[in-house]
Protein backbone atom coordinates (compact mmCIF):
# COMPACT_ATOMS: atom_id res chain seq x y z
CA UNK A 1 0.00 0.00 0.00
CA UNK A 2 0.72 3.52 -0.56
CA UNK A 3 0.12 6.87 0.09
CA UNK A 4 -1.83 9.06 -2.04
CA UNK A 5 -3.71 12.37 -2.23
CA UNK A 6 -7.68 12.08 -1.10
CA UNK A 7 -8.41 15.96 -1.25
CA UNK A 8 -6.47 19.27 -1.63
CA UNK A 9 -6.86 22.76 -1.34
CA UNK A 10 -4.66 25.95 -1.64
CA UNK A 11 -4.24 25.64 1.91
CA UNK A 12 -3.88 21.98 3.26
CA UNK A 13 -3.60 18.39 1.42
CA UNK A 14 -6.05 15.69 2.49
CA UNK A 15 -3.46 12.27 2.42
CA UNK A 16 -4.18 9.14 2.86
CA UNK A 17 -1.22 6.75 4.67
CA UNK A 18 -0.53 3.25 4.73
CA UNK A 19 0.28 1.02 7.82
CA UNK A 20 3.91 0.78 8.75
CA UNK A 21 4.65 4.00 7.64
CA UNK A 22 5.73 6.72 10.14
CA UNK A 23 4.03 10.10 9.39
CA UNK A 24 6.73 12.33 10.51
CA UNK A 25 10.61 11.88 10.35
CA UNK A 26 12.12 10.79 14.06
CA UNK A 27 15.03 12.50 12.86
CA UNK A 28 16.25 15.20 10.69
CA UNK A 29 16.87 14.01 6.74
CA UNK A 30 14.95 10.75 7.81
CA UNK A 31 13.48 9.55 4.52
CA UNK A 32 10.36 7.23 3.60
CA UNK A 33 7.75 8.99 6.15
CA UNK A 34 4.36 10.73 5.19
CA UNK A 35 6.20 13.92 4.86
CA UNK A 36 8.80 13.34 2.71
CA UNK A 37 6.48 11.70 0.14
CA UNK A 38 4.52 14.79 0.34
CA UNK A 39 7.15 17.21 0.66
CA UNK A 40 8.63 15.40 -2.60
CA UNK A 41 5.23 16.92 -4.19
CA UNK A 42 5.11 20.41 -2.59
CA UNK A 43 8.52 21.28 -1.07
CA UNK A 44 7.50 24.29 0.76
CA UNK A 45 5.47 21.74 3.13
CA UNK A 46 8.78 20.79 4.92
CA UNK A 47 9.65 24.74 5.65
CA UNK A 48 6.35 25.24 7.70
CA UNK A 49 7.12 25.39 11.17
CA UNK A 50 4.48 23.32 13.68
CA UNK A 51 4.77 22.64 17.19
CA UNK A 52 8.76 20.69 16.31
CA UNK A 53 10.77 21.64 12.94
CA UNK A 54 11.02 18.16 11.77
CA UNK A 55 7.08 17.98 11.42
CA UNK A 56 6.65 20.71 8.57
CA UNK A 57 2.97 21.29 7.79
CA UNK A 58 1.50 18.35 9.64
CA UNK A 59 -1.56 18.89 11.48
CA UNK A 60 -1.69 15.64 13.56
CA UNK A 61 0.07 12.61 13.04
CA UNK A 62 -0.90 8.94 13.02
CA UNK A 63 0.88 5.95 14.56
CA UNK A 64 3.25 3.65 12.30
CA UNK A 65 1.04 0.65 12.07
CA UNK A 66 -2.52 2.99 12.05
CA UNK A 67 -3.72 3.67 8.39
CA UNK A 68 -6.25 6.52 6.92
CA UNK A 69 -6.35 10.37 6.62
CA UNK A 70 -4.01 13.14 7.57
CA UNK A 71 -4.10 16.88 7.30
CA UNK A 72 -1.42 18.68 6.13
CA UNK A 73 -1.07 22.44 5.83
CA UNK A 74 1.10 24.15 3.00
CA UNK A 75 0.37 27.64 4.56
CA UNK A 76 1.81 28.91 7.65
CA UNK A 77 -1.49 30.70 8.83
CA UNK A 78 -3.64 27.47 8.36
CA UNK A 79 -0.57 25.22 10.14
CA UNK A 80 -1.01 27.61 13.11
CA UNK A 81 -4.96 28.06 12.98
CA UNK A 82 -5.50 24.45 13.29
CA UNK A 83 -2.93 23.78 15.39
CA UNK A 84 -4.85 25.86 17.98
CA UNK A 85 -7.97 24.17 17.11
CA UNK A 86 -6.87 20.98 17.75
CA UNK A 87 -6.43 22.05 21.19
CA UNK A 88 -9.45 23.55 21.43
CA UNK A 89 -11.35 20.44 20.49
CA UNK A 90 -12.36 22.03 17.03
CA UNK A 91 -10.83 19.10 14.64
CA UNK A 92 -12.85 16.03 14.55
CA UNK A 93 -11.54 12.77 13.74
CA UNK A 94 -13.73 9.40 13.39
CA UNK A 95 -11.89 5.86 13.40
CA UNK A 96 -12.96 2.62 12.88
CA UNK A 97 -11.47 -0.50 14.54
CA UNK A 98 -11.82 -4.25 14.50
CA UNK A 99 -11.71 -5.15 18.34
CA UNK A 100 -11.87 -8.64 19.88
CA UNK A 101 -11.43 -9.85 24.16
CA UNK A 102 -8.52 -9.91 25.17
CA UNK A 103 -5.61 -13.18 24.94
CA UNK A 104 -2.56 -14.16 26.33
CA UNK A 105 -1.33 -12.40 29.87
CA UNK A 106 -3.21 -9.34 31.55
CA UNK A 107 -0.98 -6.13 30.46
CA UNK A 108 0.84 -4.61 33.19
CA UNK A 109 0.48 -1.10 34.38
CA UNK A 110 -3.56 -0.14 33.74
CA UNK A 111 -5.16 0.73 36.37
CA UNK A 112 -9.16 -0.78 37.03
CA UNK A 113 -11.36 -0.28 34.06
CA UNK A 114 -13.92 2.04 34.20
CA UNK A 115 -17.85 1.21 34.31
CA UNK A 116 -18.43 0.97 30.76
CA UNK A 117 -19.76 3.51 29.01
CA UNK A 118 -19.62 5.14 25.38
CA UNK A 119 -17.01 7.61 26.37
CA UNK A 120 -13.71 6.79 27.68
CA UNK A 121 -11.44 8.98 29.33
CA UNK A 122 -8.40 9.77 31.18
CA UNK A 123 -5.03 11.67 30.88
CA UNK A 124 -1.87 9.31 30.06
CA UNK A 125 2.00 8.89 31.01
CA UNK A 126 4.13 7.14 29.21
CA UNK A 127 5.16 3.43 30.40
CA UNK A 128 7.69 0.52 29.60
CA UNK A 129 11.19 0.17 28.55
CA UNK A 130 11.97 3.28 26.04
CA UNK A 131 8.38 4.50 27.05
CA UNK A 132 7.43 3.14 24.11
CA UNK A 133 3.23 2.52 25.60
CA UNK A 134 1.11 4.52 27.66
CA UNK A 135 -1.13 3.72 30.29
CA UNK A 136 -4.05 5.74 31.32
CA UNK A 137 -3.88 8.10 34.70
CA UNK A 138 -7.23 8.54 36.70
CA UNK A 139 -5.87 10.80 38.90
CA UNK A 140 -2.59 11.86 39.72
CA UNK A 141 0.11 9.79 40.41
CA UNK A 142 2.96 11.10 42.43
CA UNK A 143 6.62 10.67 41.42
CA UNK A 144 5.48 10.13 37.58
CA UNK A 145 6.12 12.17 35.28
CA UNK A 146 2.00 12.62 33.40
CA UNK A 147 -0.41 14.82 30.98
CA UNK A 148 -2.69 16.59 32.79
CA UNK A 149 -4.90 16.88 30.37
CA UNK A 150 -8.00 14.83 29.62
CA UNK A 151 -8.41 12.95 26.72
CA UNK A 152 -11.59 11.52 25.31
CA UNK A 153 -12.58 8.28 23.08
CA UNK A 154 -15.96 8.24 22.63
CA UNK A 155 -17.83 5.11 20.78
CA UNK A 156 -20.27 6.16 18.24
CA UNK A 157 -20.88 2.69 16.87
CA UNK A 158 -20.33 -0.78 17.78
CA UNK A 159 -21.31 -3.75 14.99
CA UNK A 160 -20.73 -7.26 15.75
CA UNK A 161 -18.63 -9.30 13.50
CA UNK A 162 -18.08 -12.80 13.10
CA UNK A 163 -16.91 -14.53 16.19
CA UNK A 164 -16.02 -12.45 18.98
CA UNK A 165 -15.31 -9.89 16.86
CA UNK A 166 -16.81 -6.19 17.11
CA UNK A 167 -16.60 -3.17 14.58
CA UNK A 168 -16.39 0.12 16.52
CA UNK A 169 -16.71 3.14 15.21
CA UNK A 170 -14.69 6.00 17.35
CA UNK A 171 -14.48 9.87 17.68
CA UNK A 172 -11.71 11.84 19.22
CA UNK A 173 -11.23 15.49 18.91
CA UNK A 174 -8.00 15.93 20.32
CA UNK A 175 -5.39 12.87 20.37
CA UNK A 176 -2.43 11.75 22.48
CA UNK A 177 0.23 8.88 21.30
CA UNK A 178 -1.66 5.41 21.52
CA UNK A 179 -4.96 7.08 22.62
CA UNK A 180 -7.67 5.23 21.30
CA UNK A 181 -5.26 1.55 21.27
CA UNK A 182 -4.86 2.22 25.00
CA UNK A 183 -8.30 3.25 25.57
CA UNK A 184 -9.69 0.15 23.99
CA UNK A 185 -7.21 -2.02 25.76
CA UNK A 186 -8.05 -0.60 28.69
CA UNK A 187 -12.07 -1.58 28.77
CA UNK A 188 -11.39 -5.26 27.66
CA UNK A 189 -11.47 -4.71 23.82
CA UNK A 190 -8.09 -4.44 22.38
CA UNK A 191 -7.95 -3.93 18.68
CA UNK A 192 -7.09 -6.75 16.88
CA UNK A 193 -3.22 -7.52 15.51
CA UNK A 194 -2.18 -4.81 17.73
CA UNK A 195 1.46 -4.97 18.71
CA UNK A 196 1.90 -3.19 22.11
CA UNK A 197 -1.65 -3.58 23.24
CA UNK A 198 -2.63 -7.04 22.61
CA UNK A 199 0.14 -9.73 24.50
CA UNK A 200 -1.92 -13.02 22.00
CA UNK A 201 -0.71 -11.38 18.67
CA UNK A 202 3.04 -9.78 20.46
CA UNK A 203 3.74 -13.18 21.58
CA UNK A 204 2.63 -14.84 18.09
CA UNK A 205 4.61 -12.00 16.30
CA UNK A 206 7.69 -13.31 17.79
CA UNK A 207 7.37 -16.62 17.29
CA UNK A 208 7.48 -15.54 13.48
CA UNK A 209 3.68 -15.20 12.70
CA UNK A 210 3.32 -13.18 9.38
CA UNK A 211 2.63 -9.56 10.29
CA UNK A 212 -0.44 -8.18 10.07
CA UNK A 213 -2.16 -4.67 9.70
CA UNK A 214 -3.28 -2.97 12.99
CA UNK A 215 -7.34 -3.13 12.92
CA UNK A 216 -7.51 0.64 12.60
CA UNK A 217 -8.41 3.40 10.41
CA UNK A 218 -8.85 6.84 10.50
CA UNK A 219 -11.79 7.54 8.07
CA UNK A 220 -13.31 10.81 8.97
CA UNK A 221 -11.74 14.32 9.16
CA UNK A 222 -13.77 17.43 9.91
CA UNK A 223 -13.18 20.69 10.75
CA UNK A 224 -14.51 24.28 9.51
CA UNK A 225 -11.97 25.97 7.09
CA UNK A 226 -10.52 29.16 7.79
CA UNK A 227 -13.12 31.15 5.81
CA UNK A 228 -15.49 28.77 8.11
CA UNK A 229 -16.64 26.51 5.34
CA UNK A 230 -17.51 22.70 7.19
CA UNK A 231 -15.32 20.29 5.55
CA UNK A 232 -15.92 16.17 6.19
CA UNK A 233 -13.44 14.03 4.35
CA UNK A 234 -14.26 10.39 4.37
CA UNK A 235 -12.65 7.31 2.74
CA UNK A 236 -13.81 3.22 2.96
CA UNK A 237 -14.67 2.63 6.53
CA UNK A 238 -12.91 -0.52 8.02
CA UNK A 239 -15.53 -2.71 8.44
CA UNK A 240 -16.38 -3.22 4.90
CA UNK A 241 -12.31 -5.58 4.86
CA UNK A 242 -14.19 -8.09 7.44
CA UNK A 243 -17.58 -10.12 6.81
CA UNK A 244 -20.39 -8.76 8.35
CA UNK A 245 -22.83 -10.71 10.09
CA UNK A 246 -26.15 -10.97 9.79
CA UNK A 247 -28.64 -8.34 11.53
CA UNK A 248 -25.30 -6.64 13.59
CA UNK A 249 -26.17 -3.77 15.75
Amino acid sequence: MKPRLVAETESYAVVYKPPFMHTAPLREGEKGTLLDWFGAVFPPVLKLEGRKKIEGGLVHRLDFETEGLTLIAKKQDFLDAFLLRREKELFVKEYGAIVSPPGGQTLPGFPPPPPFSPLIESGFRPYGRGRKTVRPLTGKTEGKETDEKVYRTEILESTELDGARKYLRLRIQRGFRHQIRCHLAWIGAPILYDPLYRTDYRIGAENGAERKNLALRCEVLAFADLSGVKREYRISPLIRDYSVKAGGS
